[in-house]
């Protein structure tokens, strides 16, 4: 017999061992394809030029940049050779020590994730969020690093914007006292911060007394009628009296417009209170699109119909088509709310003004 382990099973070899032979062999194959579907994946990723990856041998100085480093360069692949160098010239003047200090600490096995600024080639300012491995060899010394730079610059600026907006916000009610308001339905919570300081009250006294800021003469009308407003799927505005916190009682508006969720159920109330005397200007974001929800289809044609166009005059100042313009105008439910929108801007363009009344009442009018 031969018994010789020259790469065949012998005859001494049992079934198991050549089950446990096709299940490594399977095992290989399996981490293989996994491999190269983690490659495809992440070329995929780097595809919307978001990210890149690099490595770098520390003996040799070599650098390698992934095609998706080179994008948030602006660079083209082959036109300049991978170097630190080359990296920080690409880096905002403002962060290039920084950048730069990092690189020195990643050869001494000292790791931080950093987020910097870059300005390729095109010019456009980004922000990227840089994160690094070191590799070690078997006595300890680091000898080479590995990471990856992801392009947060549109988070950056969305959070730019919301600290920008808050502050603005903060200055019109120190200014004013007139403040937005986001109302959730669940848990219902319809005291922002806003109206404690206002009225120099606590939460808790609100939770005893709901209309503790509000004149004993009044409390009929804000347990009718507008209390009922705020149970329909519309709209509203409405006048009151509230007392501020240095007993001085002051006349203000309210406007409040439900933001819904997919099934057509209000998740909360997007809403503007401020003095009666003060001027509103147009209403941004989920409160004009609440407003903008109660533009029913009698509403557009008299719209329509004080700038005397046809329905087709309609459909091209909108940019949408006669038979979306149809069913807007006649409150077909397939009709959706992103043309109703590019609706009322092509009318307001032309210089429609849809005003909400006192209730739920909207006024239509040429300027």
């Amino acid at each position: 017999m031969n018994d010789r382990n020259d790469g065949f099973l012998s005859r001494r070899e049992s079934p198991n061992t050549i089950k446990s032979c096709e299940s490594y062999s399977g095992s290989l194959a399996s981490a293989a394809r996994l491999a190269f579907s983690s490659r495809e994946m992440l070329h995929r990723v780097e595809s919307f030029g978001l990210t890149g990856n690099w490595g770098w041998t520390f003996a040799t100085g070599a650098l390698v940049w992934s095609p998706g480093v080179h994008r948030l360069l602006g660079l083209e692949l082959g036109t300049v050779r991978p170097s630190g160098e080359a990296f920080l010239a690409a880096v905002h003047p403002g962060d290039r020590d920084a950048v730069a200090r990092a690189f020195a600490a990643m050869r001494e096995g000292i790791l931080s994730d950093q987020r910097f600024r870059l300005i390729p080639r095109d010019g456009a300012e980004r922000t990227l969020l840089g994160h690094s491995e070191t590799y070690h060899a078997p006595d300890g010394r680091p000898i080479g690093a590995a990471g990856l730079v992801i392009d947060i610059t549109d988070r950056e600026r969305i959070g730019l914007a919301r600290t920008v907006e808050r502050r603005r916000r903060r200055s019109l009610f120190r200014e004013t006292g007139a403040y937005f308001a986001h109302i959730p339905m669940n848990p219902f919570d319809p005291y922002p911060p806003e109206l404690l300081e206002l009225t120099g009250r606590r939460l808790e006294e609100f939770h005893d007394d709901w209309l503790c800021a509000i004149p004993a003469e009044e409390h009929g009308y804000w347990k009718g009628p507008l209390l009922q407003s705020w149970a329909d799927v519309r709209p509203f505005t409405y006048l009151y009296t509230q007392i501020l916190g240095n007993g001085d009682r002051v006349r203000y508006r309210g406007t409040f417009a439900p933001i819904l969720d997919a099934t057509g159920t209000i998740d909360a109330w997007a809403g503007f209170t401020g003095p009666e005397r003060m001027p509103i200007g147009p209403a941004g974001g989920v409160l004009a699109e609440g407003l903008e929800s109660a533009v029913a289809g009698w509403h557009l044609r008299a719209a329509r119909a004080l700038l005397d166009w046809s329905m087709m005059d309609f459909a091209k100042a909108s940019g949408l088509s006669f038979s979306t313009i149809r069913r807007l105008e006649e409150n077909i439910e397939t009709a959706a709310a992103h043309s109703r929108r590019m609706a009322i801007a092509a009318l307001r363009r032309a210089g429609i003004r849809f005003t909400l009344m006192d209730g739920s009442t909207i006024a239509v009018a040429r300027t």
